[in-house]
């Protein structure tokens, strides 16, 4: 059996209040945001499509960037899997997300570069999580 699973990771630029945004993200995916935390980082979270999802203020290649980020971390997952033998496939799911946001939000939502991905390690390595 294949069993397929979505993941997206999409930046903005940080230009108004993270809740502001949590509102419009929201509006757009139809996701339940709630304010808590994300791989430990304060953040909105929630679930949709099988993920669980984050949007959080992070530092970017040109200063702060909303991140909009989901993996399919479920256990059900795993339980499903360990009864049944699946060949495990991830769909990434960006540009259709990005898309989808720049055109409900009123922001440039994009993938993120090359540069976005040093400056964010270089941002994640500098604070305490």
């Amino acid at each position: 059996m294949d069993l397929t699973l979505m993941s997206f990771s999409v930046r903005a630029e940080a230009d108004m209040p993270l809740h502001d945004m949590a509102m419009r993200v929201m509006e757009a995916t139809g996701c339940q945001l709630i304010e808590g935390s994300y791989h430990r980082i304060p953040a909105m979270s929630g679930n949709i499509l099988g993920t669980n999802a984050g949007l959080f203020e992070w530092g970017g290649a040109n200063g702060t960037v909303f991140r909009f980020e989901g993996y399919a971390e479920d256990r059900r997952f795993l339980e499903f899997m360990r009864d049944k033998p699946a060949s495990v496939h991830s769909l990434d799911i960006s540009q259709a997300v990005a898309d989808l946001l720049t055109v409900f939000t009123d922001s440039k939502w994009r993938l993120p570069t090359p540069e976005d991905d040093a400056a964010e390690k270089v941002y994640g390595d500098s604070i305490d999580m």
